[in-house]
């Protein structure tokens, strides 16, 4: 399997390179499934058939009145009136946690972090302004995507609290998200809702 992360604009003639790649893998690899994750900001292009062929492939805060924000329901929106193969459409849920540029250490190679980290964190104030997601959100996530994809994909796994220092057992960022896919009942994470 491979994925190819993409945004529809800003490369010239991205779309074109991207779809003949695909094609060539897949006639070079028979059994090979291609998906292509898109960013949400481009989500505009989904119904521009002539941007990129989705019949070779697909993979893909809930809503918000700020109109500089591209919300979930936008990109649901769009997706539902393009031509992509709707029963090869998943949502993407991002495991991971960041910390604002301005507070990242001077020998940080990325913002990115693991929740382990975050709930561990001895300076509760700038951990309160990390870019997280709390328990609800998450769980929603889950629901929203059961809703309206085929499935979910679960992105940086390795981020969750693999440590249980969220004290919420192993991975509670990846269960609370799969609950909300099953319908299962939702479980609070407190450590997570610390912003």
């Amino acid at each position: 399997m491979t994925w190819f992360y993409a945004i529809l604009t800003g490369v010239e003639d991205l779309a074109t390179k991207i779809s003949s790649f695909a094609s060539a893998l897949k006639e070079k690899f028979d059994e090979l499934v291609v998906g292509t994750i898109f960013d949400g900001k481009s989500h505009t292009s989904f119904t521009d058939n002539t941007l990129f062929d989705f019949s070779i492939t697909n993979k893909v805060p809930i809503t918000s009145t700020d109109n500089t924000i591209v919300t979930i329901e936008q990109v649901t929106c769009s997706m539902t009136n393009s031509y992509m193969d709707k029963s090869k459409i998943y949502a993407a849920i991002e495991i991971a946690s960041r910390i604002p540029v301005p507070l990242l250490p001077d020998y940080a190679m990325t913002s990115l972090t693991t929740y382990s980290i975050y709930c561990s964190s001895a300076d509760k104030s700038n951990s309160s302004q990390w870019c997280t997601s709390p328990s609800q959100l998450i769980y929603d996530q889950g629901e929203y995507a059961k809703k309206f994809y085929t499935g979910i994909f679960l992105d940086a796994l390795d981020f969750d609290d693999y440590e249980c220092n969220c004290e919420c057992g192993k991975y509670p960022v990846t269960n609370i998200a799969i609950d909300g896919w099953t319908e299962s009942p939702f479980k609070d994470c407190p450590a997570l809702n610390k912003n």
